[in-house]
């Protein structure tokens, strides 16, 4: 069974999500609906005799308590390295406005030394802003591996347990009944596994 696919939304969803949600302009003021309008439409029985299915990995990602920590712990570490490489800044920036205020008053060994602070300040910066990519990148493939190895045995066992012969990712095809979504099971299997 292909799972890179869903994995691969799992890193969409963890690496854009906090992004996108701050470029994204707002939405319009919702219309008055009628309430049926609003609400999610009625789930459709699975077709009897159906030896395939779909999961939304997208939904599962986002929805269900693993994706959410996940995304979660991605936040929390972008916010920690944006609040370092912002100190850093702020240093750097002293060290400039010191050279720009200063710089004609400094003694010639004085003024040497701060340029010299200087540089190493910005390739201090440049190392950083390198090691918190590279961190970043690991603990996404950290996260998508252990989502993998939460979810992919789930999809299994109900795959087992209905008899299927596929479970096909949402992106995969056109058009498909609706019935055949397992992805609400598996989102509410995933979110058990955290409270054992």
């Amino acid at each position: 069974m292909k799972f890179r696919a869903g994995i691969l939304v799992l890193a969409a969803v963890i690496t854009a999500g906090p992004a996108f949600a701050q470029t994204q302009t707002p939405p319009p003021a919702p219309k008055p609906a009628a309430p049926a309008a609003t609400q999610a439409p009625a789930p459709v029985p699975f077709p009897e005799g159906s030896k395939i299915a779909y999961v939304d990995f997208q939904r599962v990602a986002s929805e269900s308590e693993l994706g959410k920590a996940a995304a979660g712990k991605i936040t929390d570490f972008q916010k920690a390295k944006q609040t370092e490489a912002q100190n850093k800044n702020k240093a750097l920036q002293a060290m400039l406005d010191k050279q720009k205020t200063q710089g004609s008053v400094l003694s010639e060994a004085a003024s040497k030394q701060l340029e010299l602070d200087i540089a190493k300040a910005q390739r201090d910066l440049q190392y950083f802003q390198n090691e918190a990519q590279a961190e970043a990148e690991t603990l996404n493939n950290d996260l998508m591996r252990e989502f993998q190895q939460k979810v992919l045995p789930i999809v299994q066992a109900v795959a087992t347990e209905r008899g299927l012969h596929m479970v096909f990712d949402q992106g995969s095809f056109i058009f498909a009944n609706r019935g055949l979504d397992i992805t609400p099971e598996i989102i509410t299997r995933a979110n058990a596994t955290l409270k054992k």
